[in-house]
C-alpha cells in the first residue's frame, strides 16, 4: 500500500488596501501554497491584468469606483483530494480630490486682496487650514 498525503492549500488575498479612484491596485501582499491553479475574481466590474497570476494587477470599473469599493477574491484550487480555498480583501477606492484656487486676480503692490478657494476630498494637514505666502 501506498499512502500520499497531499497538502491542504493556503490562500491569502492580501490586506485591505486603500486606492484613489484613478489608480490600479497591485496584489502584492497576496500569498498562496499547495494549490493547483489561482484565480481572482472581485464583487465589482474591475478586470485583473493576469487573473491567474498570484500578484497581479486590479484596475476598478465605473460600479467598482460609483461604490467606493470592491472585494477582491482568491480562489485556490487544490490538488485532488483536497478542498479549494479562497481568500478576500477589500479595497476601498476613495474619490479624487478636487481644488479650485479661485479667480485670477490683479492688484497692484500697496493693495490687499481677499483669496476664496475650495476643495473636495481632501485631507486638512494637522486639522488646520495651511497658510501660504504670495
Amino acid at each position: 500500500m501506498e499512502l500520499s498525503i497531499i497538502k491542504a492549500p493556503i490562500v491569502f488575498a492580501g490586506n485591505n488596501s486603500t486606492i484613489c479612484q484613478d489608480d490600479s491596485f497591485t496584489t502584492l501582499t497576496a500569498f498562496a501554497s499547495n494549490y493547483q491553479q489561482l484565480q481572482w475574481s472581485s464583487s465589482g466590474d474591475g478586470i485583473f491584468e493576469s487573473p491567474d497570476s498570484l500578484i497581479t494587477i486590479y484596475y476598478p470599473g465605473a460600479l467598482d469606483i460609483q461604490n467606493g469599493e470592491a472585494t477582491l477574491n482568491l480562489n485556490g484550487l487544490a490538488i485532488y483530494p483536497c478542498a479549494n480555498e479562497s481568500s478576500n480583501m477589500l479595497l476601498t477606492i476613495l474619490p479624487n480630490a478636487t481644488a479650485d484656487a479661485g479667480m485670477d486676480v490683479s492688484i497692484c503692490e500697496n493693495e490687499n486682496v481677499s483669496l476664496s478657494a475650495s476643495g473636495t476630498n481632501y485631507k486638512k494637514s494637522n486639522g488646520k487650514l495651511q497658510e501660504m505666502e504670495l
